[in-house]
């Protein structure tokens, strides 16, 4: 295989990686912004085919199709999204006619074939430096489109034949992803421990809030879910990074206090300061009652019918808020 074919090789590999990401989305979910800089998945293939006949079309003095959304005179940054009136469909035939553009001037040339970059400050390439240039981009933006395809909705992989993946079920991808959040706590506040608020969603980050606004000083969590969970119990002194629902560290928390005491011991002093409104036990028993037999927390205990009663054993815990992050 010489260098063009080798090129081409992997230029054909990405291209493939890039339309698998796109598939299968919604038209919301291909759209939808999922950085602060409104990264997304169809714009990115948007981007690309604009690549495509740019680099192997106007540097090669072979233009395509002109595209109005790139170039002088364009909204900036227009070229990273799709309006309302292009489809994912659209955009892919988009991309496909580009890339047919696009190989019709690599089949065309030879690598030391001369072009001209007119938006480089030093314009002058080969065929050779622009496919190289042209592997490097997509694979880049290959990369993102892995990481928004998988915060949309868990697909993952290099390319549909070949995930490159070790096999793993999704228990096994949640333990691996909790020892990484260990680990990431040990190195940089040592001895501290995750501390994670009911299940991902609301819940948690309206306590979190609370929490951070200072307006919860408490928490109650069942023993029997430290033992499901192999767990230590908190002990006075030890830190928690507070984890959000997006997975991120939010603040640092210092225990205060623990007791583990039966259902009904809990005092009213205790409900008070979990900061969630309740005006007496009753009210936090209610609650809490509820949250404790939800499906989520029956599914957490391995025990479709667990219930509490005034036995049930609670773990108690009070805190200060050390540091927001």
């Amino acid at each position: 295989m010489d260098d063009k074919a080798m090129l081409k090789t992997y230029l054909d590999s990405l291209r493939s990686a890039v339309l698998w990401k796109l598939e299968g989305l919604d038209e919301w979910q291909a759209r939808w912004p999922m950085t602060s800089t409104g990264s997304n998945v169809l714009g990115i293939v948007k981007h690309l085919a604009a690549m495509e006949y740019g680099y192997l079309g106007i540097v090669f003095a072979r233009p395509g199709e002109e595209l109005p959304w790139i170039g002088p005179g364009a909204e900036p940054n227009a070229d990273m999204w799709a309006t309302g009136e292009e489809s994912i469909e659209d955009v892919v035939l988009l991309y496909r006619r580009a890339v047919a553009h696009a190989d019709a001037t690599i089949d065309a040339l030879d690598l030391e074939a001369p072009g001209n970059v007119p938006w480089w400050p030093q314009p002058d390439v080969t065929l050779h430096r622009i496919l190289v240039h042209l592997v490097v981009e997509i694979a880049r933006h290959a990369g993102h489109l892995d990481i928004l395809r998988e915060q949309l909705d868990g697909r993952v992989g290099l390319r549909e034949a070949n995930p490159n993946l070790p096999f793993g079920d999704d228990a096994s991808w949640a333990d691996h992803v909790d020892r990484l959040r260990d680990v990431a706590i040990e190195a940089q506040w040592p001895g501290a421990r995750a501390g994670l608020y009911a299940f991902p969603g609301p819940l948690r980050d309206t306590l979190l809030a609370a929490i951070i606004s200072g307006t919860k000083s408490s928490t109650s969590a069942l023993l029997e879910g430290y033992r499901a969970d192999g767990e230590p119990l908190p002990v006075v002194g030890e830190r928690e990074v507070l984890i959000s629902s997006t997975g991120l560290p939010v603040g640092i928390t210092e225990t205060t206090e623990v007791r583990v005491v039966s259902l009904d011991e809990v005092d009213l002093d205790h409900a008070l300061d979990e900061g969630e409104g309740f005006r007496d036990v009753a009210e936090w028993r209610e609650a809490h009652e509820r949250f404790w037999t939800s499906d989520d927390v029956r599914a957490e205990l391995d025990d479709p019918n667990f219930t509490v009663n005034d036995d049930t054993q609670v773990v108690l815990q009070r805190f200060a808020l050390v540091k927001k992050l």
